[in-house]
């Protein structure tokens, strides 16, 4: 599994770029058929009421859910969802293996992530698919700008998601109001919130 110290020497190429929406996407329970990962793939979610199962791990293709899969891995989708999915190439092959992935200790990078600023990632994958399609002059440096902004977000949501951690595990947190808070902010990253509702929420008067 890629390491987040990795994330520093990545070089993304972008191999292709499929969007299914409502005109090509499979009637409900379809399956797009079991296969083994030959590249890196990202499987951006932008609505969905199926499933991808990934390694033996099923998990629902809900909206703003990002994929992040590596060579080798074994994937089912299940339709229907909606979904930008990319192939891609991570790193320079013409570099040693040890620059390349370097093997150094460090935090892994989960292969599922719930992003927080959908419009934003739907914006870059949407700018990926036109330079895909009709490349132009400088398309190759904006696609690439583009993958480098699309795995910061993905580092960024990387982090908070340890800081929650940090938060749920930290020994002076037993108060069930503030699990409950915390727990709807990560099933709701999208929404706005005041310090008065989330008050309220967890029971607590803001003064």
């Amino acid at each position: 599994m890629m390491n987040i110290n990795e994330l520093n020497t990545i070089n993304p190429e972008l191999i292709s770029v499929v969007r299914v929406g409502h005109e090509n996407c499979s009637a409900e329970g379809v399956s797009y058929g079991k296969r083994v990962v030959k590249h890196y793939e990202l499987d951006y979610i932008t609505w969905g009421t199926g499933s991808i199962t990934t390694d033996g791990e099923e998990i629902p293709t809900k909206g703003g859910t990002l994929f992040f899969r590596e060579p080798g891995m074994i994937v089912e989708g299940v339709a229907p969802y909606h979904c930008y999915f990319l192939m891609l190439e991570l790193f320079d092959d013409s570099l040693p293996e040890t620059l390349r992935r370097p093997n150094r200790d460090g935090q892994q990078l989960p292969n599922v992530f719930v992003m927080n600023e959908p419009r934003i990632i739907e914006e870059l994958l949407k700018g990926l698919y036109e330079d895909y399609l009709h490349p132009g002059e400088v398309s190759r440096f904006t696609i690439k700008s583009r993958l480098m902004q699309l795995f910061y977000m993905i580092y960024v949501t990387f982090r908070q998601e340890e800081k929650w951690k940090e938060l749920e595990n930290s020994p002076g947190k037993k108060d069930e109001g503030i699990c409950q808070v915390i727990n709807l902010i990560k099933e709701n990253p999208c929404n706005t919130y005041t310090i008065d509702y989330l008050s309220k929420d967890a029971d607590y008067r803001h003064y």
